[in-house]
C-alpha cells in the first residue's frame, strides 16, 4: 500500500509532524486550529465508509495532538529555574506545610525550602537551609526528591528528616521505610532507623539510631537521659539553626532534662545551664 500526503483541514502532515517536533513555537491560536482541524475531518464526511476512515485518521491525530499537548507541558516544566519555585519559610517556630499529594513537610525554626509551582506534576523540593521532617505519602509512579546542596534524596513513601549542616553537606535521619541518597559518591541507601552524614560531599558510615532520632523535635517536649552534653547542643544547634556559645563546655559530660519545644530557646538553655554550671547562649 503505497501512502500519500494530503491536507488534514488546514494542517498538512509536515505541518503535524513540525508541531510535534518544535512544541515551544506553538501558539494557543494554533492549538485551537489543530482541535478544529479534528473535528472538520469527523463531521463534514458522509459515507460510511469514508467516515469510518475519517474517524481512524481522527483518532490518530487526537493521539499526536494529547502527546503533543503532554510534551510541550513537560519540556515547560522542565524548564522552570529553582528560582521562580514557591519559596516557604519558618520564623523562630516549627512550620508544617502540607502538599497537594498528601506528604507533610515540617520545617524546624528558621529553615526555608523552595517547592515546585505545580508540585502534582513534580513531586520535587529544595532544602535550603535549616531542619526538615518529610512524611512523603506512597506513590511507586511519582518518587519525591529533594535537592540539597549538590545531593539529592529519593523516595516513594517515608518519613525522614534532613538537616542542612553547610553549603556543602547534610545529615539524615530515617524513622520509617527507605531512603536514597545520591551524591558524588554513587548510591547511599539508608533504611528505618539509620542516620547517615556527609563530609565534603562524600557520605559517610550508615549508624543505627533509635526511631525518635528523626522526629524527637516534632514532639511536644523530650525527655532526655544522660545525653553527652556535645550531643545535645549540636542537635540544639542544627534544630534552631543557630551557633551557640559553648566556650569553656566539657562536651563529654552528661544531662538529664526535659527539653520544652513550647518554651523560647533562652528558657531551656537557662534550665541547662543551671544543671551543668554553664553559660551557653
Amino acid at each position: 500500500m503505497i501512502w500519500k500526503r494530503r491536507k488534514s483541514g488546514t494542517f498538512t502532515d509536515e505541518q503535524w509532524q513540525q508541531a510535534w517536533q518544535q512544541p515551544a513555537h506553538l501558539s494557543s491560536e494554533r492549538k485551537q486550529e489543530l482541535l478544529g482541524a479534528i473535528h472538520n475531518r469527523i463531521h463534514t464526511a458522509s459515507a460510511n465508509g469514508r467516515r469510518r476512515v475519517l474517524y481512524i485518521s481522527a483518532g490518530a491525530v487526537a493521539a499526536v495532538l494529547t502527546a503533543l499537548i503532554v510534551k510541550f507541558t513537560w519540556m515547560n516544566n522542565s524548564q522552570v529555574p529553582v528560582s521562580a519555585w514557591d519559596v516557604v519559610a519558618s520564623d523562630g517556630n516549627k512550620k508544617k506545610v502540607e502538599l497537594a499529594d498528601g506528604s507533610v513537610i515540617w520545617l524546624a525554626p528558621n529553615s526555608a525550602i523552595h517547592m515546585y509551582p505545580t508540585f502534582a506534576a513534580k513531586r520535587s523540593v529544595v532544602l535550603d537551609k535549616g531542619t526538615a521532617f518529610f512524611s512523603v505519602t506512597k506513590d511507586q509512579v511519582h518518587p519525591f526528591s529533594i535537592a540539597v546542596n549538590k545531593q539529592k534524596v529519593l523516595v516513594l513513601g517515608t518519613q525522614f528528616t534532613i538537616t542542612v549542616k553547610d553549603t556543602t553537606d547534610l545529615h539524615l535521619a530515617v524513622k520509617e521505610g527507605t531512603v536514597a541518597l545520591h551524591n558524588q559518591r554513587g548510591q547511599v541507601i539508608v533504611h528505618g532507623g539509620q542516620q547517615v552524614s556527609t563530609v565534603n560531599n562524600n557520605t559517610g558510615n550508615t549508624n543505627l539510631v533509635p526511631a525518635i532520632a528523626a522526629d524527637w523535635w516534632l514532639q511536644q517536649e523530650v525527655r532526655l537521659f544522660d545525653v553527652p552534653l556535645g550531643e545535645l547542643i549540636d542537635n540544639v544547634s542544627a534544630y534552631y539553626h543557630v551557633k551557640l556559645n559553648t566556650t569553656g563546655v566539657n562536651r563529654l559530660t552528661k544531662v538529664t532534662l526535659t527539653w520544652n519545644f513550647s518554651q523560647p530557646l533562652r528558657d531551656n538553655l537557662a534550665v541547662l545551664n543551671q544543671l551543668t554550671g554553664n553559660t551557653i547562649h
